[in-house]
């Protein structure tokens, strides 16, 4: 009788961690789809992040394609209409619109331009400001600013922030200096 009762317990146990692991791997596609970010959103995130202004955008398959004007130059930011994660950012040739037409809308841009055969474009390592990634390190950790370096390693750029917290410990942000997103928290203990 033990036998049998102790046979169904590992039965059960095992098709209570066969079921864990099914919905590990296939539970997140079960979910309902996460809602996209509106244009309004999407415009507020793109200008804030990068300091310029949108000057077009168009949602295609949950991606905004967005043309922004930051520092007298023409910028083409694809982002994640779900997360709001870039996903690239280059720079246009701005010299083909006038400055006159700038603001026009997409449609008449198109009729202006002249058909090229598209190249490759050149992905640009446009970067946060040094200022940015002292706010978004100081919204994860308190405290004061003690460094702020600019590294790179290989193609990505990041920040390294250290902050000294209220109870004397360093604490370093590593913030992808592209995206703006942390990549890590480190701390001295």
């Amino acid at each position: 009788m033990k036998k049998k009762r102790t046979f169904w317990i590992l039965i059960t146990l095992l098709a209570a961690v066969i079921l864990f692991i099914i919905f590990q791997q296939w539970g997140p596609q079960l979910k309902p789809a996460a809602e996209i970010l509106s244009e309004k959103e999407a415009k507020a995130l793109v200008e804030e992040r990068y300091s310029g202004e949108v000057i077009g955008m168009e949602l295609h398959n949950n991606q905004y394609k967005i043309e922004m004007k930051r520092n007298k130059s023409n910028y083409e930011i694809n982002l994640n209409a779900k997360n709001g994660k870039i996903i690239s950012f280059s720079e246009r040739n701005s010299s083909v619109i006038g400055s006159n037409q700038e603001h026009q809308n997409k449609e008449n841009l198109d009729e202006m331009i002249p058909k090229l055969p598209e190249k490759p474009k050149k992905e640009e390592k446009v970067i946060i400001k040094k200022e940015e990634a002292i706010k978004i390190a100081l919204k994860q950790i308190k405290g004061k600013i003690d460094d702020v370096n600019l590294e790179s390693n290989g193609s990505l750029n990041y920040y390294l922030v250290e902050i000294e917290t209220k109870d004397d410990k360093e604490v370093t942000v590593q913030i992808n200096a592209i995206t703006g997103e942390v990549i890590s928290i480190t701390s001295d203990d």
